[in-house]
């Protein structure tokens, strides 16, 4: 293509009305990535802590250098709309919306269990748990009361040399 086609082409650009929008970029996300292999170097290696702030280094100097005037805009030309329509009345009554139907406002939680549900679950597990470790003692040969050794030693540190 010609200067000339270029300038024609570039006028009439111009001459349409445009908004000026950001050209599309991948520095924020090569600016993420240098500062996630900086973190993660962090724990594993020197090496990888280098990497990332060269990553991170590249990654700023090429979202800075979208930023300078001049660059790292786009002018996208405007759509020619048609004519908005009028607002019409409609003279009418109004349907009542019925649950399940589209358009009909969801309500959330849809069923709500009651308190005293969670306190007859608790109770119920709470005798119900007791049950396997009582098994195990007894199936591993230490005795009924070893699981509750078991646990009496967590609380209690010194509970293995009392007489």
């Amino acid at each position: 293509m010609t200067d000339d086609a270029q300038n024609t082409a570039r006028d009439a650009a111009s001459a349409r009305p445009s908004v000026e929008m950001p050209a599309p970029t991948a520095a924020p996300m090569i600016l993420c990535l240098g500062l996630a292999m900086l973190a993660a170097g962090l724990a594993t290696s020197l090496s990888l802590s280098v990497v990332g702030a060269v990553v991170l280094a590249a990654g700023l100097g090429r979202w800075i250098a979208c930023l300078l005037p001049g660059r790292g805009h786009l002018h996208e030309p405007l759509e020619e709309s048609a004519a908005p329509r009028p607002v019409v009345a409609r003279i009418g009554g109004v349907k009542r919306l019925v649950a399940g139907m589209p358009g009909h406002r969801l309500r959330l939680p849809e069923k709500v269990h009651p308190i005293s549900a969670g306190v007859k679950g608790g109770i119920a597990g709470g005798i119900v748990m007791p049950l396997p470790a009582l098994a195990y003692g007894m199936l591993s040969g230490h005795g009924l009361w070893y699981p509750v050794n078991l646990l009496a030693g967590m609380a209690l540190p010194g509970v293995g040399k009392m007489t």
